[in-house]
């Protein structure tokens, strides 16, 4: 969501929302986000309109994100689908490096899984929005598996066919991921469940 923003420390409200500059709000909850955006636009929108300024506008980045996957999937090559039929934050996590996470998005297609970097902000224009930082083709997938923490999981790739963009060399490949809520991670178990069947 595009909010206004304003300089720091002058505790004027009226300055901050006369003053052009934009947040993003990453909360990794729809219901989460939807209700602060909401509470935002209806508070902040009054307080602009009295001071002569338009409301606040909030932009839906959707577009955004299903061009940036277009310019990555029209790689894939023919007869593979891009339709995007799961979209998911994730943290990626390491064995040998316990504690470090690391902000991921999770794509799932009819075909393909994609794990990415994504530029939530998009601040540089010649940066992509999505860096493809692994991907697999579904029939490569060997397990999904939970673990004790019930917000983690790790998706099993086939060592014969798995390809890493970190790496040429074919291999058996783990992602742990970490979700927000036990619910996230149901979910992102059962879209990658229904090609293991």
């Amino acid at each position: 969501a595009g909010l206004v923003s304003g300089p720091e420390g002058d505790g004027d409200w009226v300055s901050h929302i006369a003053c052009p500059g934009g947040f993003v709000l990453l909360t990794r909850d729809k219901t989460r986000s939807h209700q602060m955006v909401m509470k935002l636009k209806e508070s902040v929108s009054e307080k602009r309109v009295k001071v002569g300024l338009n409301k606040l506008q909030i932009n839906n980045m959707d577009n955004e994100v299903m061009a940036a996957f277009a310019e990555i999937s029209d790689g894939l090559g023919d007869g593979l689908d891009s339709s995007i039929c799961n979209y998911q934050l994730v943290f990626q996590r390491w064995k040998t490096r316990p504690g470090v996470v690391m902000p991921r998005t999770v794509i799932v297609t009819d075909d393909m899984i994609f794990l990415c970097d994504e530029d939530h902000a998009s601040l540089n224009p010649d940066t992509p929005r999505l860096k493809v930082i692994d991907s697999a083709l579904l029939r490569d997938l060997d397990e999904v598996r939970s673990e004790e923490d019930p917000k983690e999981l790790t998706i099993m790739l086939n060592a014969s066919r798995t390809r890493s963009k970190m790496s040429l060399m074919f291999k058996r490949r783990r992602w742990r991921l970490g979700t927000q809520t036990r619910k996230d991670t149901e979910k992102l178990m059962s879209a990658i469940r229904v090609y293991l069947e």
